[in-house]
Protein backbone atom coordinates (compact mmCIF):
# COMPACT_ATOMS: atom_id res chain seq x y z
CA UNK A 1 0.00 0.00 0.00
CA UNK A 2 2.86 2.38 0.74
CA UNK A 3 4.28 2.25 -2.78
CA UNK A 4 0.85 2.96 -4.24
CA UNK A 5 0.27 6.02 -2.07
CA UNK A 6 0.11 9.28 -4.10
CA UNK A 7 2.72 11.01 -1.91
CA UNK A 8 5.12 8.09 -2.36
CA UNK A 9 4.56 8.14 -6.11
CA UNK A 10 5.20 11.86 -6.23
CA UNK A 11 8.54 11.35 -4.49
CA UNK A 12 9.46 8.63 -6.97
CA UNK A 13 8.63 11.01 -9.84
CA UNK A 14 11.28 13.41 -8.54
CA UNK A 15 13.78 10.98 -10.02
CA UNK A 16 17.54 10.72 -9.69
CA UNK A 17 17.92 14.18 -8.14
CA UNK A 18 16.43 12.93 -4.89
CA UNK A 19 18.63 9.82 -4.56
CA UNK A 20 21.46 11.53 -2.59
CA UNK A 21 18.91 12.95 -0.16
CA UNK A 22 17.38 9.53 0.37
CA UNK A 23 20.78 7.94 0.91
CA UNK A 24 21.74 10.61 3.44
CA UNK A 25 18.45 10.01 5.22
CA UNK A 26 19.04 6.24 5.25
CA UNK A 27 22.39 6.83 6.88
CA UNK A 28 20.64 8.45 9.86
CA UNK A 29 18.29 5.52 10.32
CA UNK A 30 16.60 2.81 8.25
CA UNK A 31 13.57 4.08 6.36
CA UNK A 32 11.02 3.08 3.78
CA UNK A 33 13.03 4.79 1.00
CA UNK A 34 14.38 1.31 0.34
CA UNK A 35 11.22 0.70 -1.69
CA UNK A 36 11.41 3.95 -3.65
CA UNK A 37 15.07 3.64 -4.63
CA UNK A 38 14.62 0.61 -6.94
CA UNK A 39 11.83 2.40 -8.78
CA UNK A 40 13.95 5.51 -9.21
CA UNK A 41 17.30 3.90 -10.04
CA UNK A 42 16.30 0.62 -11.67
CA UNK A 43 18.79 -1.11 -9.35
CA UNK A 44 18.26 -3.57 -6.53
CA UNK A 45 21.41 -4.11 -4.44
CA UNK A 46 19.53 -5.90 -1.64
CA UNK A 47 20.33 -9.60 -1.35
CA UNK A 48 17.26 -11.82 -1.35
CA UNK A 49 18.15 -12.96 2.16
CA UNK A 50 17.80 -9.36 3.41
CA UNK A 51 14.50 -8.57 1.69
CA UNK A 52 12.01 -7.19 4.20
CA UNK A 53 14.70 -6.27 6.75
CA UNK A 54 14.64 -2.46 6.55
CA UNK A 55 17.96 -2.06 8.40
CA UNK A 56 19.81 -4.49 6.11
CA UNK A 57 18.11 -3.05 3.04
CA UNK A 58 19.18 0.46 4.08
CA UNK A 59 22.78 -0.70 4.52
CA UNK A 60 22.76 -2.27 1.06
CA UNK A 61 21.50 0.97 -0.49
CA UNK A 62 24.10 3.07 1.30
CA UNK A 63 26.85 0.75 0.00
CA UNK A 64 25.34 0.89 -3.47
CA UNK A 65 25.25 4.68 -3.38
CA UNK A 66 28.92 4.92 -2.44
CA UNK A 67 29.90 2.38 -5.09
CA UNK A 68 28.01 4.39 -7.72
CA UNK A 69 29.59 7.71 -6.83
CA UNK A 70 26.72 9.34 -5.02
CA UNK A 71 27.73 12.01 -2.52
CA UNK A 72 25.59 13.20 0.33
Amino acid sequence: EIVKHPAFQEIVRMGEAIVPLMLRDLQTRPRLWVWALPEITGANPVPTSDAGNIAKMSEAWIRWGREHGYRW
